[in-house]
């Protein structure tokens, strides 16, 4: 019966996986029918105590409840009714997913499904520059139809795999390195040569993807890594590891010249006084929040009234891709109402996360999970101020798992007595 109950959280586990490196793979297709799996796997496995263990995990919820209703209520009165209301179910599912029971063994599964993932896109990346053509016809295969947007990647320096996308691999490596560090907890406090190395492969892999907020985010993920983590001597490591990176940064932009390439976009960001392209997106944002300031013109509607009254045209077409930062387009689309309860429900989750890490005696497995935790909010968070990842369904799944996990982790730490706070 145990085994069991341990074969049907992988299940779940491996369809989270899936979810979050759909990328734009032959998986993407399916991602909806994956969200709703996970919901109601979640509802009907799940641990219903866990959500109101304390009075922490109850006001996460009691916020995302609040948010939520004021989504449904907000649809009603949408510019576009028909996209708003296609995001109410992912925002569902996501708090139904909060119900999970996370076990030991299911954290360990989802670490290291994770890392087969972050590692076959991570080699297709390198692969890629070697042999173009390969991946090429292989992408035909994994990531139909992206052939030619692989081709015209490839033609500016610019590499993303088999994952089809090139912000979408970022993202994934991102999230592999975040997982390589849990280890240093799984382990009590050390890392092996496997996961330097594949903390390498896959910084050497972002920079291949030209994502220049990505690479940052990582430099950043490594910086809380080492506030948080009891690192011994930890001067000498930080100023050690860092020689080292710079040492091995240089090595990799002079044997692999592709990844100058990165350099070359931050050079043009500090020139550039148009925020990449976006802030004519952004600008319009402030235009919808003037108009409606107090609720907005409704979730994911930037779209269609940029559309309607900027009709802006990029490559032969309306645009359709968004406003490239969740905070501007949360405050276009939701008003002050919409941005303060979003706002305030990260914020606080990533507050208590970390004053959960560190006051409270976790055994390593649920502190690694708290850290992993902790990484993707950071992550969400940072890249939401460049990023659409509040409308990219993998994305937002991915932070709405890692306030499952903190839930998890709260909820075992209050009834195993293993808090401090």
């Amino acid at each position: 019966m145990v085994s069991l109950k341990i074969q049907k959280r992988s299940v779940l586990v491996l369809i989270l996986t899936l979810i979050l490196f759909s990328g734009n793979t032959i998986i993407i297709g399916y991602l909806t029918p994956l969200l709703y799996l996970v919901g109601f796997f979640s509802f009907i496995w799940g641990d219903r105590k866990q959500i109101r263990s304390n009075r922490y995990t109850s006001r996460i919820i009691g916020i995302y409840l609040a948010w939520l209703i004021f989504l449904i209520i907000n649809t009603v009165q949408s510019y576009d009714f028909s996209a708003s209301k296609s995001m109410i179910p992912v925002f569902i599912i996501g708090g139904v997913f909060c119900l999970f029971s996370w076990k030991e063994t299911t954290v360990y599964t989802y670490i290291n499904m994770i890392r087969f993932f972050c590692f076959f896109f991570a080699v297709s990346i390198l692969v890629e520059v070697i042999a173009p053509n390969f991946i090429l016809v292989v992408s035909n295969v994994i990531a139909p139809g992206r052939s030619s947007v692989i081709q015209n990647e490839i033609s500016r320096g610019i590499y993303s795999g088999l994952t089809g996308e090139k912000a979408k691999a970022a993202y994934a490596m991102v999230i592999g390195i975040c997982a390589e560090l849990s280890f240093f907890v799984f382990n009590d406090k050390k890392l092996n040569k496997s996961n330097y190395l594949l903390i390498l492969l896959y910084f050497l892999a972002t920079m291949l993807t030209s994502k220049r907020m990505l690479c940052v985010i990582i430099l950043l993920e490594i910086g809380v890594a080492l506030k948080l983590f009891d690192f011994k001597g930890k001067a000498v490591k930080i100023i050690l590891g860092g020689a080292i990176a710079l040492v091995a940064v240089f090595v990799i932009t002079i044997t692999i010249p592709q990844t100058s390439n990165i350099v070359d976009r931050f050079m043009e960001a500090s020139e550039d006084t148009s925020a990449g392209g976006r802030l004519m997106f952004w600008n319009y944002c402030i235009e919808m929040f003037k108009d409606k300031p107090i609720i907005g013109y409704g979730i994911n509607t930037f779209n269609k009234a940029f559309s309607d009254n900027v009709g802006y045209v990029y490559q032969g077409s309306r645009w359709n891709m968004y406003a490239h930062s969740m905070y501007y387009e949360l405050l276009g689309e939701t008003g002050i109402v919409g941005i303060v309860l979003f706002g305030f429900f990260m914020l606080y989750s990533l507050v208590y996360s970390l004053r959960l890490f560190r006051n409270s005696c976790l055994s390593n497995v649920w502190k690694g999970l708290l850290w992993f935790s902790i990484s993707l909010q950071i992550l969400f968070i940072v890249y939401g101020y460049s990023g659409n990842v509040l409308y990219d369904k993998a994305q937002l799944f991915t932070y709405l798992s890692s306030i499952s996990m903190l839930i998890a982790v709260s909820y075992h730490a209050f009834n195993e007595k293993e808090i401090l706070i």
